[in-house]
């Protein structure tokens, strides 16, 4: 602990109460001998700062476990919904959620995928009335964050999981659209239906995509899709009506 001599002596109830003054004074953000309150705020930063407190091992702020397992073999921080500012119903939808989620740490991304009037792609809420942005955007602001040094982002994969409402033809469109944004980045998984996870070391730096296969798609080859294809199944209707209205 930080009121503790590197020889291991117990210190002296002076010291310790100096050093309870000097954290609390750094906390409230006071020159010392200034009169405050600490806030909440300072007090849950003091709780979760690993240099202050002892019962956080400090080897947990960084990456401690093997990653060479499959990804099946770890709980992976996801995020429900990721476009939306605010509740579910009439709330905005907004690009900058995915760069917050990401730089927060979460690993796992929802993108619902409908098709737009105007031909191209929208992100919004099933049977709500939460506004709508574009497909592009949802892809550009991942492509920039997910693994950027901001804040606890990583290289570790990031995992896109569609909730895909689009047509075959917006199917089409939103494969061209993911692999000219993240280009190599995008794992390509072999085809085949015996394929094995890949593990998160494996997949440093990679954009992989997770969804259900249309069945009507599945049936109908498309060179827009090339090999990208085989790998990525499309979730054509992940929610029944009855369960979009609920929520």
């Amino acid at each position: 602990t930080p009121f503790a001599e590197r020889s291991g002596s117990q210190p002296s109830d002076a010291l310790v109460a100096a050093e309870a003054t000097r954290i609390f004074e750094r906390g409230a953000g006071l020159a010392q001998g200034a009169e405050a309150r600490l806030q909440a705020s300072a007090v849950l930063a003091l709780l979760l700062d690993v240099s202050q407190n002892g019962w956080v091992d400090p080897t947990h702020a960084q990456v401690h476990q093997p990653m060479d397992k499959p990804l099946s073999a770890y709980y992976i921080r996801s995020s429900h919904n990721t476009f939306l500012t605010g509740n579910q119903i009439y709330s905005d939808s907004s690009a900058d959620m995915y760069r917050r989620a990401l730089t927060m740490g979460v690993r796992c991304v929802e993108i619902d995928i409908f098709d737009s009037p105007d031909g191209g792609l929208e992100v919004y809420h099933k049977f709500s009335a939460t506004t709508r942005v574009p497909f592009r955007s949802v892809l550009e602001a991942i492509s920039e964050t997910a693994f950027t040094k901001c804040g606890r982002a990583s290289k570790y994969p990031v995992i896109l999981s569609l909730e895909c409402h689009a047509s075959l033809e917006g199917q089409e469109r939103m494969a061209s659209e993911l692999a000219e944004v993240f280009g190599e980045r995008l794992h390509r998984p072999g085809g085949g239906d015996s394929w094995q996870l890949e593990t998160p070391q494996s997949l440093h730096g990679k954009v992989v995509v997770k969804g259900k296969r249309c069945p009507a798609a599945s049936s109908r080859p498309s060179s827009a899709l090339g090999s990208f294809g085989s790998s990525i199944d499309f979730d054509s209707d992940e929610e029944s009506d009855t369960e979009g209205q609920a929520e």
